[in-house]
C-alpha cells in the first residue's frame, strides 16, 4: 500500500477547516417565522413605537386644544352673561325686596322744601331716556328725585326701602335724607329696570 507524506495530511485537513469556516460565515441571518431577519423585526418594532408615541403626543395636544377652547368659550359666555346683566337693559335680579306699599311713609322721608338736590328721569318705552346715570349725593343732605314714566310703575329706592307709584302724566316726586353711605340703586319695581345709581358719601 503506498503511503502519502504527513505534509499532505496537514494540507488538506487545514483546506477543509478554512472551507468549513467560510460555509458558516456566510450562513444568513435567522429569519423570524415571517421570513424577516432579527434585525428587520427590531427596526420595525422600533419604528411602530416611534409612530405610537407621536400618534399619542398628537392625541394629547388635540385634547388639551379642545379643552383650552371650551374653557376660553365658556369663559367668554360667563362675561358676555355678567357684561349683559350689568347693562341697563339687562339688569335683573330677585324682587324679594322687604319693603312697604308704594306711597307708604319711611324713617327716611324729607319735605320737598328742603331738598338741596332735585335728580330727574324721565322713563320711556320702559327705561330712562339718556341712559342710567351714576349721581354723587351728600350724606347726610336731603335729596329729591322725580320721575316720569309712559307707563305705570313703582320707583323703588334700594337700601332705603322707598317705593312710590309713578304712571303716565303723574310722576313720582319724592324727597328723603341721604343719611346711608354707599352706592343704592333706583329701579323700576316690576320690570326690574334700573334707572339711577345715587353714590352717597
Amino acid at each position: 500500500m503506498k503511503s502519502f507524506p504527513r505534509s499532505s495530511w496537514t494540507a488538506a485537513l487545514t483546506l477543509i477547516l478554512l472551507a468549513a469556516a467560510s460555509c458558516s460565515s456566510d450562513e444568513p441571518a435567522p429569519a423570524t417565522a415571517g421570513g424577516a431577519s432579527a434585525t428587520e423585526t427590531t427596526e420595525t418594532t422600533e419604528t411602530t413605537e416611534a409612530t405610537e408615541t407621536t400618534e399619542t403626543t398628537e392625541a394629547t395636544e388635540t385634547t388639551e386644544a379642545t379643552e383650552t377652547t371650551e374653557t376660553t368659550e365658556a369663559t367668554e359666555a360667563t362675561e358676555a352673561t355678567e357684561t349683559t346683566e350689568a347693562t341697563d337693559g339687562g339688569h335683573g335680579h330677585a324682587h324679594e325686596h322687604d319693603h312697604g306699599d308704594a306711597g307708604a311713609a319711611t324713617r327716611h322721608d324729607a319735605d320737598l322744601a328742603d331738598a338741596e338736590q332735585t335728580i330727574g328721569v324721565d322713563v320711556v318705552d320702559g327705561g330712562p331716556a339718556g341712559g342710567v346715570q351714576r349721581v354723587a349725593v351728600d350724606r347726610g343732605s336731603v335729596v329729591a328725585l322725580r320721575v316720569t314714566s309712559d307707563t305705570a310703575e313703582e320707583v323703588h329706592v334700594h337700601g332705603y326701602d322707598i317705593l312710590r307709584a309713578v304712571s303716565d302724566g303723574h310722576p313720582a316726586h319724592f324727597a328723603f335724607t341721604a343719611e346711608i353711605p354707599g352706592v343704592f340703586e333706583v329701579e323700576l319695581e316690576g320690570s326690574g329696570r334700573l334707572l339711577l345709581q345715587l353714590e352717597i358719601s
